[in-house]
């Protein structure tokens, strides 16, 4: 390693810090804040990556828990071993802020950094009192800064482009909201999905039919082949596909999605020709090309505003089957959704009417 220089202080999240190393190279200190497990392990991973690339082979790890000798990380800092030149050091901090004496081995290290170690603080969330001591600032003034906070789930579509980007990726928006709702928020289920489209796609481009042709293992019966017949209103073939699906493993939760994504493109196209008001911008919104219109206009006809909301709302019933929280059947479930979609408003009363339902 080259010997410290200075460099702008900054404050990054977890998916600038790749970006920031391979601009910057490798800083003498970070500090690593926040309780996301799967972002902190990320941004670690960012670090001692470029810690090997450069010839660092020794990594030293310590955790400040109560009675913790702070000379420990003083040693460490400034003695190599007769192995090794460099050293990657991680310090995890169990409470913020430190103990007087972590206070202050924090800030001689800070302001004596060693051109041959590199020191990453991991810390649990820090609030506005914590940034506000001195070993914070000390740090933010010498160092790096990785905030990292949970993804909430109306960002989780965007957080996935930017890791998908990342490793090589071009999603669109419609398979980022596809994975997003698939792993519930769950960061490492999207990261390994995300691995998956990477080995299985080489070209690096994936779109909404891509991403549920992997997931759902090249079925024979694919989800797409349901949602042309029960727009159509091809009931028979919509039941043979269904029970396809069933039969080859696909995960219920797959086509529960695909036919709620057309269900509420349905109901708000509905909404608009009720009141006359013009279809295409919807279509623009939603991203439905030529050949899709033509398959929504048939299930149009055949529907309500009120009769789609009644098969959308049937449709959430099965995602909470499917997670357990009511009981039944989900596939059942499905296939009564299907049968009212393809069927239409009209041939639903009558069937309502000859099992006395009003």
């Amino acid at each position: 390693m080259t010997a410290a220089r200075p460099r702008p202080r900054a404050k990054l999240k977890p998916g600038q810090l790749g970006a920031r190393i391979e601009r910057e190279g490798l800083e003498r200190l970070y500090l690593i804040a926040g309780d996301e497990p799967y972002q902190c392990l990320e941004a670690m991973d960012h670090i001692r990556s470029q810690a090997r690339a450069l010839g660092v082979t020794e990594r030293v790890v310590l955790e400040a828990q109560a009675g913790f000798d702070w000379q420990r990380l003083r040693y460490e800092a400034n003695h190599l071993s007769l192995f090794s030149d460099r050293r990657l050091i991680e310090l995890t901090l169990a409470h913020v802020p430190p103990n007087s004496e972590g206070v202050q081995t924090i800030i001689a290290y800070a302001q004596g950094m060693s051109a041959d170690t590199v020191v990453v603080i991991r810390a649990p969330v820090l609030d506005y009192r914590a940034k506000q001591g001195v070993w914070y600032q000390a740090i933010e003034a010498a160092g790096v800064i990785v905030e990292v906070a949970p993804v909430p789930p109306e960002a989780m579509p965007d957080w996935i482009l930017r890791l998908g980007e990342r490793r090589g990726l071009i999603l669109d928006q419609e398979a980022a909201m596809f994975i997003a709702e698939r792993v519930e928020n769950n960061l490492p289920a999207a990261s390994q999905e995300l691995e998956k489209l990477r080995l299985s796609l080489p070209g690096g481009k994936a779109g909404l039919e891509d991403v549920v042709a992997v997931v759902a293992d090249s079925s024979r019966y694919d989800v797409f082949a349901l949602v042309n017949c029960v727009l159509a209103g091809r009931l028979a073939r919509s039941l043979s596909v269904l029970a396809g699906l069933r039969a080859e493993g696909t995960e219920a939760a797959l086509v529960t999605w695909s036919l709620v994504r057309e269900l509420r493109i349905l109901c708000r196209l509905a909404y608009n020709q009720v009141r006359k008001l013009p279809l295409e911008p919807l279509f623009e919104e939603f991203r439905v090309w030529d050949r899709r219109k033509a398959a929504l206009k048939p299930a149009l006809r055949r529907h309500t505003v009120a009769s789609l909301r009644e098969l959308l709302l049937a449709a959430h019933q099965v995602e909470r089957a499917i997670k357990g929280a009511i009981p039944g059947d989900p596939w059942l479930m499905l296939s009564e959704v299907a049968i009212g979609l393809a069927e239409g408003a009209a041939q639903r009363r009558v069937d309502l009417q000859r099992e006395g339902v009003t």
